[in-house]
């Protein structure tokens, strides 16, 4: 096992995390668990049916986000310094900024740790915006996004495997919609001696209902990805929770406080247990992207209204050539007795996905090399009565981009030490298509690959010897695999 895998083993133990939605999913740290300094984190996320992307052609069991809704993220409990290091950011009794000169405003005090109307007015300042200010409550909440309890998943490394382990983040706040915040009673006491993070997770929140408002995170994003895969549910997250991730670091910077969300979230997806990497991904990757693009919050809606993203590719690459899913002809067949094709799971994971794969068991920039020059994918289900298996077909813009993902892929499956790698065999099609198989060794020799340019054919034979034929390449999972 790697050094990310003992450090893993560390961290699951007691772990419960909290997510910040309110427009999609933000997650820390909460319970047992600690940052460096010493104290626990929240995050949020947001239950509302009318901002919560569904795909059309999932099983209930594996659908990419199912339950995810529009949320908020949480604040840092470092703070950010001139060159970069992470140090412990003041509290309240340090000269809390948001806590001073109390204003007055349609926000009823609920006796948080802060002024929610300066608060408030200050995000949509900075966004541009006129839209009302929304209520601010506290509840208890009880809800998780970002859950890979799901097979494929599973096969991938995902889940907490430990007995009751849960996976997904819990909320420490929500966006209902564009009126309505609600904070988790827990993040109360945990944000009591924090009024500046407290501050952050509201104006994180304060984004998710000004995007609401205004109409971007719904009619405008919701008109252009039809959020049936994974892949675009994925973008449509990393769009709406990184353009709240930059907005809350832009308050902080402009009531001069030495905190970051970005930063935080640096620290949190690189160190996350498996089954939480998931979850950050969007925060994460999303905060970078803003980063890259924008200069200023008051441009925020142009991403969602004019210059939209193609794939989760360009979240990870914004300066990359070609971020566009390439124009593939996947196809797959079942003529194996006992199984079926489960067209209902049929799902495109995309770029990002990929790199939630490799970065949860590989040290390092393996994951942000290997993600460049995806291409497209498409994920194959098929069923028997003990289970479910997959064929994962990814296709890349170049022979060479096919090899680097492949090797990396392989090099995971050596370092993971639970059960499920050792069902796992990466093939070569043509010389631009990996495809990922997982299952029971009957599945996996029987599978049938064959690819030419933009051409990918997935047969699962009646025998593993009508299979040999049309086999490619099938290295063994403690293999590089050479290129063509």
């Amino acid at each position: 096992m790697n050094l990310r895998g003992l450090k893993i083993l560390t961290l699951v133990v007691g772990l419960a995390v909290f997510v910040v939605l309110g427009g999609c999913s933000m997650p820390t740290s909460f319970g047992d668990d600690a940052d460096s300094d010493g104290e626990n984190q929240l995050g949020t996320e947001t239950p509302e049916a009318i901002d919560t992307p569904t795909t059309h052609n999932q099983s209930a069991s594996d659908s990419p986000e199912d339950g995810d809704r529009d949320g908020d993220s949480v604040s840092d409990n470092k703070s950010r310094t001139p060159d970069g290091n992470d140090t412990e950011s003041e509290d309240a009794e340090s000269g809390s900024a948001t806590a001073t000169e109390a204003t007055s405003g349609p926000i009823t005090n609920t006796g948080l740790a802060v002024d929610e109307n300066r608060v408030y007015n200050l995000t949509r300042d900075l966004l541009g915006s006129d839209a009302d200010a929304p209520t601010v409550s506290v509840e208890e909440l009880d809800y998780r996004s970002g859950q890979t309890d799901r097979p494929f998943f599973e096969y991938m490394g995902l889940t907490n495997e430990s007995d009751g382990g849960t996976t997904g983040a819990a909320a420490a706040a929500v966006a209902r919609g564009p009126d309505s915040v609600v904070v988790n009673e827990e993040a109360v006491e945990q944000y009591r001696n924090s009024t500046d993070r407290f501050g952050l997770l509201l104006a994180h929140e304060f984004t998710h209902t000004v995007q609401m408002d205004e109409g971007w995170s719904r009619s405008a994003l919701l008109g252009k990805l039809d959020l049936s895969t994974s892949e675009s549910l994925m973008l449509y997250r990393s769009l709406v929770e990184g353009g709240a991730v930059f907005t809350a670091d832009q308050y902080a910077d402009s009531m001069d406080l030495d905190l970051s969300q970005v930063s935080r979230f640096d620290r949190q997806y690189d160190d996350a247990p498996v089954e939480q990497v998931y979850a950050y991904a969007p925060y994460h990757h999303g905060g970078h992207y803003f980063e890259s693009v924008l200069d200023s919050a008051s441009e925020l809606g142009s991403v969602y209204t004019d210059d939209t993203p193609p794939s989760t590719e360009a979240i990870l690459h914004p300066t990359y050539n070609d971020t566009a899913p390439s124009e593939v002809a996947f196809s797959a067949e079942a003529n194996r007795e006992g199984w079926t094709r489960q067209r209902s799971g049929d799902d495109r994971l995309g770029a990002l996905f990929v790199h939630v794969a490799l970065t949860a068991h590989a040290e390092g920039t393996v994951a942000d090399e290997a993600t460049k020059g995806w291409g497209n994918d498409q994920l194959f289900r098929y069923r028997n009565e003990n289970g479910s298996a997959f064929a994962w077909a990814t296709h890349w813009d170049t022979p060479d981009d096919a090899t680097e993902f492949a090797e990396a892929f392989n090099r995971t499956l050596t370092s993971r030490a639970d059960d499920d790698a050792s069902d796992i065999a990466v093939r070569r099609a043509g010389n631009r298509s990996v495809v990922v198989l997982a299952g029971p060794q009957g599945f996996r020799d029987a599978i049938a690959v064959d690819g030419e340019n933009n051409s990918l054919d997935i047969v699962l034979q009646q025998s593993a010897d009508e299979s040999a034929s049309s086999q490619i390449d099938r290295p063994s999972r403690v293999q590089q695999v050479a290129a063509p």
